[in-house]
């Protein structure tokens, strides 16, 4: 739904509706996520009235062309009738709080077709034509802008997009009602969590890890901070700790969890190469292969035969592990 939200904002600046409850959009841009619900948004409306101005309209039948479009996967179709309403939008009375939700909505268009450099440019627009009053727009729109530098490995501007974007979410969850705060707290954990995994890609794994926990103590059901502090300890060689988050993510999201097992394989390893070890390690990397990791099936092998070799001596120490590949650790930051 990479279009909701100027669809949204459109909608709202042709109906004269009233804003959306906090948490959902303000301005129109969606900040929950793409799962935004489009038609009770519009439900939402009292008294629609007609619009005024042609090119707003006409702005409006290009981006439902463009939505058409995305979803047939026409997606040069759909980025020229974003460009030509964004155009058609410049040119309106209303154009600024348009605009900022018709970059925003291109910027993600962009970023799902990998094209970062161009989405960093809209993301950028969009802040600047954005009402410094939208808090949770400008929270979500730096936030996405710091996926895209990091993506880019521009890592300051990402570490700064983000420190920004959890700042302003912060300030709006001194004033939520409770229903909107336990809603943004776990978008609070998955940005927090995303920072940290910049801030890892920085070099300061121990900072990472702080962000890491932080997200686990403000929503300890989201699965990608487990993960995330689980490799910043296996990166610092904490096996006992990295197990442990492994396993964590394992239980909240076992349908999806092959790398976690992988990882958690090596880490066995490392921790304990005697023969109990060793089956803990095989049966990980086995879970890992089953769920799809080409890794897991190499190690799973591998280690398989050094066990049988070690399992006539249990209790003794076998000879040195077979070598293993951990891969690397998901980014699940994103929410």
């Amino acid at each position: 739904m990479l279009l909701c939200g100027l669809l949204l904002l459109l909608l709202a600046g042709l109906c004269g509706a009233p804003q959306a409850k906090v948490g959902d959009t303000i301005g129109g841009i969606p900040v929950m996520g793409d799962d935004f619900d489009v038609d009770e948004y519009i439900k939402s409306f009292e008294k629609p009235q007609g619009p005024t101005d042609p090119e707003v309209l006409h702005a409006g039948e290009l981006l439902k062309s463009a939505q058409e479009k995305e979803a047939e996967g026409d997606m040069p179709g759909a980025r020229s009738d974003l460009d030509e309403a964004i155009d058609a939008l410049r040119s309106t009375t209303d154009a600024k709080k348009l605009l900022s939700a018709g970059y925003f909505a291109r910027g993600r268009h962009w970023a799902k077709r990998d094209k970062d450099y161009k989405a960093t440019k809209d993301f950028t627009s969009a802040l600047k034509f954005l009402d410094p009053i939208n808090i949770l727009d400008r929270a979500q729109v730096h936030y996405e802008r710091g996926l895209a530098r990091h993506r880019r490995k521009k890592l300051p501007g990402a570490s700064e997009d983000l420190s920004q974007a959890l700042e302003m979410l912060q300030a709006q969850l001194m004033t939520a009602d409770d229903e909107t705060k336990q809603q943004l707290q776990g978008m609070q954990a998955g940005w927090l969590t995303m920072h940290g995994l910049i801030t890892a890609d920085m070099g300061d794994t121990a900072a990472a890890i702080e962000l890491h926990t932080k997200a686990i103590g403000i929503d300890a059901a989201v699965p990608s901070p487990w993960m995330n502090r689980a490799s910043a300890y296996e990166a610092q060689e904490r096996w006992e700790d990295a197990i442990a988050d492994y396993s964590k993510r394992i239980e909240l999201l076992p349908d999806k969890a092959a790398n976690a097992y992988l990882h958690r394989g090596f880490c066995r390893l490392q921790q304990d190469s005697s023969v109990s070890g060793l089956e803990l390690a095989v049966a990980d990397m086995q879970k890992a292969c089953d769920g799809g990791m080409e890794f897991g099936c190499k190690n799973a092998e591998g280690l398989q035969k050094q066990l049988d070799k070690a399992s006539g001596a249990e209790g003794s120490k076998s000879s040195e592990p077979a070598a293993t590949e951990a891969g690397t650790a998901d980014a699940e930051g994103e929410l």
